[in-house]
């Protein structure tokens, strides 16, 4: 997580690779409960490949991670987040619907939560972005009025977390 928190992608990569096949080695695949931590490495991998722009390398990481977060049903945050990253993917690739379905997907998530957060501020952003890129203005609107809404709500603390600016 280091080298992908520095940017240093192809020093990450193998050593994420390296411990994925650690993790399968150890593994039934048959057992979720035998996959904790393999979802982190293939998230965090398709990350590397996402930030080096090799979207076709990323997705069926990012698509195995989230099989193994929902099926464990122990982190819906987690699923969350890798549903978005997912939606991120398409929204990049201009597969818009998909991105749409992941969107949603995030959000019903983190709506589940106890809390409200600075994630679900930004992932209603996104799903607002997302609706104004395929002419969905209506959609848009209540998106991110709900965003701005959610994160006049959440204390400063959680506010510093923000990422990116909520339109």
């Amino acid at each position: 997580l280091l080298y992908y928190a520095q940017g240093y992608y192809s020093h990450a990569a193998p050593l994420l690779q390296r411990a994925i096949a650690i993790y399968e080695k150890g593994t039934n695949k048959n057992n979720v409960n035998n996959s904790v931590g393999l979802d982190d490495c293939l998230n965090n991998l398709g990350l590397v490949y996402f930030g080096q722009d090799k979207y076709s390398l990323a997705e069926p990481l990012l698509k195995r991670a989230l099989t193994i977060r929902a099926s464990a049903k122990n982190c819906p945050e987690d699923e969350a987040t890798t549903a978005e990253t997912l939606a991120s993917l398409y929204s990049f690739t201009e597969r818009l619907i998909e991105a749409d379905t992941m969107y949603r997907r995030a959000l019903t998530l983190r709506e589940r939560l106890p809390k409200e957060s600075i994630e679900l501020a930004e992932n209603l952003d996104n799903l607002g972005q997302n609706c104004y890129t395929q002419g969905k203005y209506a959609n848009c609107e209540v998106y991110l009025k709900r965003s701005i809404e959610v994160f006049d709500r959440l204390d400063e603390k959680e506010r510093e977390k923000i990422t990116s600016p909520i339109n």
